[in-house]
């Protein structure tokens, strides 16, 4: 499979390949041959995270295909990590228990405060940019593409677009079924709903298999599960802040798939205008509908960025090219104004949608340019006195919460706070706060894990 090099290059391409370019662009925010050297560390608690569909440690996905690398090419591994590829072999051989502890250690700073994690990082990089590793990452993508069919004739979807869904649904979610859900079931039932009601079109059944797989989602990344396969099913989006146009970017449309074909011809430039014009005719009604839904979570999970970063989870004003977004959440819900009109409320279960695309744009723009500003020093004192004290270990705990560690220490020299490997919290014995690179959101999880944390418990995890 030829790798392209723009997504310009790839519209004759076989549909796997767009495909793949389509889902390397949405795991690492580069197109392929970029993606294939994606890189992630354990901000999902899947350890590591590696290549164009981001095989990870956590999910047992990755080690297979460096165990395949390892038997088919060792020299590339050892020529790659040179002195730690012993490490690297070592690991390969553990329990995936083990190898997951393995993963959080070569991203934790050591007892000489040295942080190995940035040397792992670029080596793990080099490894993508290797032509043996590459191709066992296709095999392991044209696998995928062979379940993500299978899925397609299972709930009757036939264009491109369908099976860039699929895949998706495979790569993010490994599949539609989940252990003591009947998911299948309750889409077929859906699918059932909108053929009675004649709403049904391959727009419509994504949509309804999208709602259905990712309500059974981790909380934490539902609603980002929900915007990409949204953005899937309507063509249009934004995804992780990037403007997404299916057809323009990657050449994936709602034409025929000729993988899906009982007979495998091409299709014609005749076919493929009749094909266009047939799936733009089905149900137009359903694209607005189906776009306000994707704008809706986008701009949510930006207001939510905006909030956190300002310090304030309740209350914040963002400004982006003249306009100014007022944003205001409480446990009734959350209200977004645009230049002191109200474009989205939500209030239980009553909603107001104005939101447009240009919102979307707006918001998430402004999200990544607002600052991060330092939360009260004396609440995270008193919430970290507090969880290593009821602990039971004065010197020195661990408390991993939702896969996102947090470290708190008290010792001769005062307190101190880690997030992930890195310093974010310290303050002497004094009371004086030394360092404060923290936020509301640090405050929220804070609280949690203080009660959560019972007198004396077993710790959760140490170092």
């Amino acid at each position: 499979m030829a790798d392209p090099k723009t997504p310009q290059a790839q519209g004759t391409a076989p549909l796997i390949q767009r495909i793949l370019n389509m889902t390397g662009y949405f795991e690492n925010s580069v197109y392929i041959p970029q993606s294939f050297s994606g890189i992630s560390n354990n901000f999902d608690g899947q350890g590591i995270s590696v290549g164009v569909l981001q095989q990870n440690i956590g999910r047992g996905s990755l080690q297979p295909m460096l165990k395949k690398l390892d038997t088919e090419h060792p020299e590339v591994l050892k020529s790659v990590f040179g002195k730690d590829y012993s490490s690297l072999h070592r690991m390969l051989k553990m329990p995936q228990d083990s190898q997951l502890e393995w993963a959080k250690q070569i991203q934790t700073p050591g007892k000489d405060g040295v942080n190995p994690w940035p040397r792992w990082k670029k080596e793990f990089k080099a490894l993508g940019q290797t032509s043996e590793y590459q191709q066992i990452q296709i095999g392991a993508a044209e696998a995928v593409y062979q379940k993500s069919l299978k899925l397609c004739k299972q709930f009757g979807l036939r264009s491109e677009r369908g099976v860039a869904f699929m895949f998706d649904v495979v790569t993010q979610n490994g599949g539609i079924e989940k252990k003591g859900l009947h998911i299948g079931q309750d889409i077929q039932r859906d699918i059932d709903v909108l053929k009675k009601t004649g709403k049904d079109s391959e727009e419509a059944r994504m949509a309804a298999i999208a709602r259905r797989r990712t309500a059974a989602c981790n909380p934490r990344w539902r609603a980002d599960a929900l915007n990409r396969k949204m953005t899937i099913a309507t063509g249009n989006g934004v995804v992780h802040g990037s403007t997404i146009d299916l057809d323009k970017q990657f050449h994936i449309t709602l034409d025929p798939a000729q993988d899906l074909a009982a007979e495998k011809t091409p299709i014609t430039g005749t076919q493929t205008a009749t094909a266009q014009a047939q799936t733009a005719s089905i149900n137009p009604e359903l694209r607005p509908e189906l776009q306000a839904v994707t704008n809706t979570i986008e701009v949510r999970a930006a207001a939510n960025s905006i909030l956190e970063k300002r310090g304030s989870l309740e209350k914040g004003i963002a400004s982006y090219k003249g306009k100014t977004y007022g944003l205001q959440a409480d446990q009734e819900g959350l209200t977004i104004t645009r230049n002191d009109e109200v474009i989205y409320q939500k209030t239980g279960e009553q909603e107001v949608n104005h939101l447009q695309i240009q919102d979307v744009k707006a918001l998430t723009e402004a999200a990544k340019q607002v600052q991060q500003e330092p939360a009260a020093a004396e609440t995270y004192a008193k919430l970290t006195e507090s969880i290593v004290q009821k602990a039971g270990q004065p010197e020195r705990d661990t408390v991993v919460y939702r896969g996102k560690g947090y470290e708190f220490m008290r010792s001769d020299e005062g307190l101190r706070v880690r997030r992930d490997g890195s310093a974010i919290f310290a303050q002497n014995t004094q009371g004086e706060t030394t360092l404060n690179k923290l936020t509301d959101l640090d405050a929220l999880v804070f609280k949690q894990i203080d009660q959560r944390v019972s007198p004396q418990p077993t710790v959760l995890a140490e170092r």
